[in-house]
């Protein structure tokens, strides 16, 4: 894969995070992407730019999965506690 394909996924998958869409494949995706290729994301400033800004997406959207998830929990508690 050439930097141009590697910036071009980066900022596919931070389009599908701003998308608030499919939070655990992106997850997944970065996951395997940084396992195999975190050499070249530290050599490249481009790509360590890029990732920086994923991750900024990233820590965003991380934070709104977790307010759902406690809201979730406390409408669950609410009906529970009402029947």
């Amino acid at each position: 894969m050439s930097l141009e394909h590697h910036l071009q996924f980066t900022h596919a998958l931070k389009q599908r995070l701003l998308s608030h869409r499919d939070f655990e494949a992106v997850q997944a995706m970065l996951k395997v992407l940084l396992t195999i290729h975190a050499d070249l994301f530290i050599e490249n400033v481009e790509l360590a730019d890029a990732l920086a800004l994923l991750k900024e997406v990233e820590k965003k959207e991380s934070d709104r999965v977790v307010e759902l998830v406690a809201a979730s929990l406390g409408t669950l508690g609410f009906v529970r506690d009402t029947l």
